[in-house]
């Protein structure tokens, strides 16, 4: 039986599950059949990740172990990925990818006059812009011109839509879509009230998330869909969520999941090593099911971050806030390897690495290459792409 709602009832249920939608969230065509949508899942790791520990630079061993007396990682923390690099120990689920070309590392990314703060920072990463222009909207906010059946443009399981925020698709925001969708169908459908505009609009999101949980939660609801066993963490869940979509048709374009804790000025070394053990399991998970049911071509994970982390530890077993950091870019189309320069690690033991790959060139190869949107011109991109997916 639906549960009715008063004015307070509803903003109240709207706060907790955190639903955005600028445009109305309907699904014009049935759900299901052969997926065509390319997607894209982003992964934050709120908090700066340490780049540096994850993906040790072989070179420069020797600088590495001087800036990092007792937080470099010995020869039994780390695998040997190749000449060039060793992964962080805690990682080692993702060689498989590595080994089989579907994983990249893109090194370097950052942007210049890098801005230290986390808020604004993670305001530059999800708006691409420059760090003394401000915006509004998410560098993939443009992807809502592209209709789709589910009528969902971006799907943000966790924190911060920020990177499609603003544009004038549909976004769903919730910590796990099937707590949310069973909320929202609890939901009666209400005529708006024509006097009340600000009422009205409310009715109006409320009628739009009954439609939705009406198409979506039959779908999350069907058993053996995904086959494969996902980690019993939060991300876990949200990636097993994302794969059951993936597999059953849901042509939503981005997904967004989050990881929060790096922010490691204290006692890094467990915190990390915690930390990359949930990401690592999780995305192993994600990529042996979108394997198993025929849907890894169709998808790319790319990992971000608001910065990297200083290359000197401080006092307190930890790392301060850095700028220039490597990230994961995985999918059956991508060409797996190294992209881009590996910073040099500074003489000065408090300066920060610089950057040799601009975030934005990422970005924009994505829109380019992946989702095939040349139209689609981030305002401050620069010119050239990465050489990061294989040809079709």
């Amino acid at each position: 039986m639906a549960i009715k709602m008063n004015r307070r009832e509803l903003i109240q249920f709207l706060m907790l599950v955190g639903a955005v939608g600028t445009v109305p969230l309907v699904c014009s065509a049935p759900l299901g059949g052969a997926r065509k949508q390319r997607a894209l899942v982003l992964v934050e790791l709120n908090g700066g990740n340490d780049s540096l520990n994850c993906f040790i630079p072989l070179a420069q061993e020797e600088r590495y172990k001087a800036l990092r007396p007792a937080l470099h990682l010995s020869a039994e923390e780390r695998v040997k990925l190749d000449d060039n690099i060793a992964l962080h120990k805690a990682l080692s689920p993702l060689r498989n990818g590595w080994l089989d070309k579907d994983l990249a590392l893109v090194h370097g990314l950052g942007y210049p006059e890098p801005n230290l703060s986390h808020f604004r920072s993670i305001e530059i990463w999800d708006t691409a812009s420059n760090s003394d222009s401000y915006k509004t909207t998410g560098w993939l906010s443009s992807l809502a011109k592209q209709p789709t059946k589910s009528g969902v443009d971006a799907l943000v399981l966790g924190r911060n839509s920020g990177p499609v925020a603003g544009g004038k698709g549909a976004v769903l925001q919730a910590d796990l879509l099937r707590h949310f969708l069973g909320k929202s169908r609890q939901l009666d459908h209400i005529d708006g009230a024509k006097n009340n505009a600000a009422y009205s609009h409310l009715l109006s999101v409320q009628n739009n998330l009954v439609s939705v949980a009406k198409d979506l939660l039959p779908i999350l609801q069907k058993k053996d869909a995904v086959k494969t066993i996902f980690p019993e963490t939060l991300l876990g869940r949200q990636l097993a969520e994302i794969a059951q979509l993936i597999n059953l048709g849901v042509d939503t374009p981005v997904y967004k999941v989050a990881l929060s804790g790096f922010d490691t000025h204290r006692n890094q070394k467990p915190v990390h090593q915690r930390l990359l053990s949930q990401l690592s399991a999780a995305l192993l998970a994600f990529r042996e099911e979108m394997i198993r049911s025929g849907h890894w071509d169709d998808v790319v994970v790319m990992t971000y971050s608001e910065f990297g982390r200083r290359p000197k530890m401080n006092g307190s077993g930890g790392t301060d806030h850095g700028t220039a950091a490597s990230h994961i870019v995985m999918g059956g189309k991508v060409r797996g390897g190294h992209i881009g320069k590996y910073p040099e690690l500074p003489e000065k033991d408090n300066a920060n690495m610089q950057f040799t790959t601009d975030f934005r060139v990422l970005y924009q190869t994505v829109l380019d290459r992946w989702f095939e949107l040349p139209d689609i011109r981030l305002a401050d991109a620069l010119e050239g792409s990465l050489p990061l997916f294989r040809e079709s």
